[in-house]
């Protein structure tokens, strides 16, 4: 943990969790299986629920640290807000820490479960917390809760190689548009013998079964890890309508050490894809029933720390060093803030290349003694040196290209743009990107992601 700030404090709270051999199966298993990775994370398995105001501030006070940057974390499924200790406001300001929440299920399940409808009192009571982390981009969107991009491991990769899968392919959602290319698949499937198990998510019972295409009304996310995903061998994920992203499948993949199989093309250029493990398709006749029969899948070259809790924390160390002014996080973290329309300000640690679904607005470089340029529709190129904002932002004008350059170090960047993918790496005051949008196809071409590095000094 020293790498996100020696003076951080992390007090994971696990709900109501009693017992320690429960806490194993949790969706922290890496955090309470490998403790010496976390030496500035410490865990209460102990419920707080059931414990008086006054117990639960004592029993909060004991990890409490003396000169630290105290958080404290709640992993709870949704329904926990119901609750929540009367006593975290109180703690909050006693303590001088912040808190958030990390969402073990997607909020809109439980809206989805109550027909959509979600109670106000269940909503205020949420906002108790400085943050509430979802993995869900729904949530993000409709709940205006922070995207963490992954969930984190129910199950360890031992576990899930002594399973041999029950389903050659599995795939749940909403209907969206999709139910046709799934009923197509499933004749498909049928006609080549390969076992599957599709779950559509319905409101209604007008519905009918198809073949083994299952409609059900609703499934918590840690019973669909661990009773599907987890016994099956390829995910497949499908895009709704107007939608062209994969969806949480394809990190699912990556983290269950799974196939993946999706219509979603993007994934081509995405930086964590195994092509011998993901695959696209566009016509259903061009999917291999061989290689989604074969259990040979590719160890994924990714270091697993980006789907672990010390990534969360990492997320988490970022976002308030940045927002919560009040306190003394450190001025020498390098940080990558980046602006996107009808999202806002995104920030990522030096080597993170996340992909938003809007046009880059505007940059900066945090602590990084660098000057950025950009080329903006309507501006032209746009300069800017050390911490200060380079773009227009709010103008939802979006940047085609960057150049980025230091005397301290070499900085090393590439971008993603829409309809092209990640480009090639540039350096030194090179451009990164298109300078000529007019002499691209009529498909719109913006930059939705950025990766830096620092090389060393000069």
């Amino acid at each position: 943990m020293e790498e996100i700030s020696p003076t951080n404090n992390f007090i994971l709270v696990l709900g109501p969790i009693g017992k320690r051999s429960i806490g194993f199966n949790c969706c922290w298993y890496d955090l309470l299986n490998n403790e010496e990775k976390y030496p500035n994370v410490n865990v209460i398995l102990q419920s707080l629920f059931d414990l008086s105001v006054d117990e639960q501030i004592r029993e909060i006070k004991k990890y409490i640290g003396k000169d630290k940057i105290n958080h404290i974390i709640f992993s709870l499924p949704t329904s926990f807000v119901n609750v929540l200790p009367k006593s975290l406001d109180y703690i909050r300001h006693l303590c001088n820490c912040t808190i958030s929440c990390y969402l073990l299920d997607s909020f809109n399940r439980l809206a989805y479960e109550n027909s959509k409808s979600l109670p106000p009192i269940l909503l205020n009571k949420m906002s108790i917390f400085d943050k509430i982390y979802s993995f869900s981009w729904f949530d993000h969107i409709a709940y205006n809760f922070t995207y963490h991009p992954t969930p984190i491991r129910y199950f360890s990769e031992n576990d899930n190689d002594e399973c041999q899968p029950k389903y050659d392919v599995f795939f749940i959602g909403r209907k969206k548009g999709r139910t046709k290319k799934l009923k197509m698949l499933a004749d498909y499937f049928d006609a080549n013998g390969v076992s599957y198990l599709f779950l559509v998510l319905r409101n209604t019972d007008d519905d009918k079964d198809y073949k083994n295409l299952k409609y059900i009304s609703y499934i918590p996310y840690s019973d669909m890890i661990n009773s599907y995903v987890k016994n099956s061998n390829c995910i497949l994920s499908l895009c709704g309508k107007k939608a062209t992203d994969p969806t949480l499948a394809y990190f699912e993949s990556i983290m269950y050490n799974k196939k993946l199989l999706t219509d979603a093309s993007v994934i081509d250029s995405m930086p964590f894809t195994n092509k011998n493990n993901q695959k696209s398709f566009s016509n259903i006749s061009d999917i291999s029933i061989e290689w989604i029969k074969s259990r040979d899948i590719d160890s994924y070259s990714l270091e697993h720390s980006n789907f672990t809790p010390l990534s969360l924390f990492k997320h988490i160390a970022t976002d308030y060093r940045l927002f919560n002014s009040r306190f003394n996080y450190r001025t020498d973290y390098p940080l990558l803030a980046l602006h996107y329309s009808n999202i806002g300000w995104k920030y990522q640690t030096v080597g993170e290349g996340i992909i938003y679904p809007q046009r880059l607005e505007s940059i900066a470089l945090i602590n990084i003694k660098a000057n950025v340029s950009v080329l903006q529709n309507n501006y032209g190129w746009l300069s800017a040196a050390d911490n200060e904002i380079c773009g227009k932002t709010g103008e939802s004008l979006p940047i085609t290209a960057i150049k980025i350059s230091s005397d301290t170090c070499q900085v090393k960047y590439r971008v993603y743009i829409l309809n092209i993918g990640w480009t090639s790496w540039a350096s030194d005051g090179e451009v990164c990107g298109i300078t000529d949008v007019s002499s691209q196809s009529n498909k719109p071409s913006y930059i939705q992601g950025v990766q830096i590095t620092l090389c060393q000094t000069r």
